[in-house]
């Protein structure tokens, strides 16, 4: 019963109470195979959820071990079967998000095979079914974050076909229903990156339709409420950009109506909080664009409060470190875009480094972190090539560039990193031409164009 108890204080984000729910858990019950393998996975649950990935994987690979000596042990086992399938699940969400997206598909590879083979043997049995199913969702995440948009469209539409024909065979199915919308919304991300709006907006208006219904069925549910918040806000994105302002803002300002009844619920949600944050900040970027300037710094501002609060209750979480750091700098690029005070600016992205370098340096391996930094830079050489200070915004560009060439060599197959290195190669060229050295330019801007032809060759249908 304590361990069912922590396992629900881990969704609400109540962490604080899973450290003493497990100790208690412990000290009633025999350490067996069993309870031990399920502190590990929870005690892993809160590791992730804190950012501490480190001390996740350690949890989550002595599971891994537990399962492999008991199938050792008995072979034809379901059950550690199925812990067998959880433990690679959750190695790959921790690769995932480090940004060690080879290892994260080796992982979630490993999860698919185990359930695909048990899920074969069991027709019937709609669990194995459904975990299926969420393996194939997890490989078209990675695949659609490694840009490889193809695969991900083919892995999504896999588990869509599975939590289909559940659908069709229990109606009632309210999990079912929900894992529907999920997988409507990441194929509408799928055709979203590929420019393909009018059919990113079908996918999303079938999840809203699901979580609609879903939200007038029970309103008092909040996970219900809070994905239509989600589904509110990617109509909004859409929205934004077919360049209709007016609807974008309706839907964001639905979005965040939601998450602020939410909030006012359960203000200690850390969950919640979060979601508020990025309300916010949708809100700034889409004022920023409509020209309310005021607004739009207004919501950062309110944005980087909420998110500043979470640091301050848990500095050690690597998540809401990094939310902040992305907020410092996209207020830093509004008022440099803006027309804004400039070494207020220059503040901002500095703080936004400053949070950077330090995850960063924590864990080297993370590639996420990583690219973050260099992002961090490639604004500070922005922002130096405004203000005509070449040999600094050189210097910031150079740096990005490193850290860009070695994740794109790390994985050659990623469109994001390899976009990455094109838009450093054009920041230096830039200051190339502002130094009138145009062969150093053009050999830049031809660099650039390479990687940029390449992958328009490798997905033509990404608008």
């Amino acid at each position: 019963i304590l361990l069912t108890v922590a396992a629900r204080r881990v969704e609400s984000s109540r962490l604080d109470d899973v450290a003493e729910l497990l100790t208690a858990a412990s000290a009633e019950r025999a350490e067996d195979d069993e309870t031990v393998a399920i502190s590990l996975d929870l005690r892993g649950n809160v590791a992730e959820l804190r950012g501490h990935l480190a001390a996740a994987e350690s949890y989550y690979r002595n599971a891994l071990l537990i399962g492999q000596r008991r199938l050792l042990q008995d072979s034809a086992d379901p059950y550690w079967h199925h812990e067998l399938s959880t433990a690679h699940s959750n190695l790959g969400d921790v690769a995932r998000a480090r940004g060690d997206l080879e290892a994260a598909e080796t992982e979630f590879r490993h999860a698919s095979s185990i359930r695909r083979r048990i899920a074969d043997s069991n027709l019937s049995n709609p669990h194995w079914q459904q975990e299926l199913s969420t393996s194939y969702g997890n490989l078209g995440t990675v695949a659609l974050e490694r840009g490889d948009l193809v695969a991900a469209d083919i892995e999504f539409r896999r588990a869509l076909s599975i939590c289909q024909q559940l659908s069709m065979g229990d109606r009632s199915n309210t999990t079912c229903q929900r894992d529907l919308s999920i997988l409507h919304n990441c194929l509408a991300r799928v055709a979203r990156e590929q420019g393909d709006l009018d059919a990113a907006e079908l996918e999303f208006s079938k999840a809203m339709t699901i979580r609609q219904r879903l939200a007038h069925q029970d309103p008092t549910n909040t996970t219900w409420q809070r994905d239509l918040s989600i589904s509110h806000d990617n109509a909004g994105h859409t929205a934004q950009l077919r360049g209709d302002l007016t609807t974008a803002y309706m839907e964001r300002l639905s979005a965040m109506t939601i998450v602020e009844a939410l909030v006012d619920l359960e203000p200690t949600n850390t969950v919640w909080q979060r979601d508020l944050s990025a309300s916010h900040h949708n809100i700034a970027d889409l004022a920023e664009e409509r020209g309310d300037l005021v607004t739009a710094e207004a919501h950062y501002r309110r944005a980087m409060a909420v998110t500043q609060r979470l640091v301050d209750l848990d500095p050690s979480n690597a998540h809401w470190q990094r939310d902040l750091a992305v907020i410092h700098n996209h207020l830093g690029g509004h008022l440099a875009r803006s027309g804004g005070d400039l070494k207020i600016a220059a503040t901002e992205f500095g703080r936004a480094l400053s949070i950077r370098r330090r995850l960063a340096d924590r864990d080297t391996s993370n590639t996420t972190w990583q690219r973050d930094l260099s992002i961090s830079l490639t604004s500070l050489g922005d922002l130096a090539l405004k203000q005509r200070r070449l040999s600094e915004a050189k210097d910031h560009y150079d740096t990005a560039l490193t850290i860009a060439q070695r994740l794109a060599e790390h994985d050659p197959t990623n469109a994001t990193w390899q976009s990455d290195l094109a838009a450093c190669q054009v920041g230096l060229a830039r200051v190339a031409l502002a130094q009138t050295d145009f062969e150093a330019a053009e050999n830049l801007y031809q660099r650039a164009l390479s990687i940029c032809q390449r992958l328009a060759d490798q997905d033509p249908t990404n608008a």
